[in-house]
């Protein structure tokens, strides 16, 4: 069991798994916030600054309260205890704010800082591929269309992590990365020599 474990392919694949898994969360957080400074700028050049601000801050806020409820539902879902939750409290700087208490072996916890730091990255995009769907396929009225159109644009706003996201994420990424290394070898392990 042992040899098959530590052959090459299963220590290759969950170490290429490792690593592609965390720097595609980045990698995506990084294009989705490039998407929003370009929408941005495309805005203010339009609009004036002082609008813009208006707009993507006060305006779009369902975004800021879908960005906070994918934070606090990774971070109940991982295991960790959410303390408090605001979904949209504009003040120093913040537009909303989730704090949990991170429980567990530090592999969790470093599961938990991960998973719920760049939830509006992922869960961001699943929000905003739904409302496409919906818009699309399902919803028929004009005016339904116009709704979730305005939800999916105010998530894109703010589907970015944010600084202290990226301190939190980055906290947890070393045990969570071998974390997933160790994870991926057992199933790899099992899928390819069975119980």
């Amino acid at each position: 069991m042992i040899d098959e474990l530590l052959s090459g392919s299963i220590v290759q694949t969950s170490l290429l798994f490792a690593v592609i898994f965390p720097a595609a969360m980045i990698a995506a957080g990084a294009v989705i916030s490039g998407v929003q400074h370009f929408l941005t700028k495309i805005i203010t050049a339009i609009l004036g600054s002082g609008f813009t601000f208006i707009l993507v801050n006060y305006l779009m806020f369902p975004g800021v309260m879908l960005h906070e409820i994918s934070h606090a539902t990774m971070a109940y879902l991982t295991g960790a205890k959410v303390t408090e939750v605001a979904l949209f409290e504009p003040s120093g700087g913040t537009l909303g704010y989730v704090n949990y208490r991170t429980r567990g072996p530090v592999f969790l916890q470093s599961i938990q800082r991960v998973m719920a730091s760049s939830a509006p990255v992922y869960l961001g995009a699943a929000f905003v591929y739904l409302f496409y769907f919906l818009i699309t396929t399902v919803v028929s009225g004009f005016f339904w269309k116009v709704i979730l159109g305005y939800i999916a644009m105010s998530m894109i706003f703010h589907m970015t992590m944010s600084t202290q996201d990226f301190k939190t994420f980055f906290k947890g990424l070393p045990a969570f990365i071998v974390s997933i290394f160790c994870v991926s070898m057992v199933v790899l392990y099992f899928t390819q020599y069975g119980n």
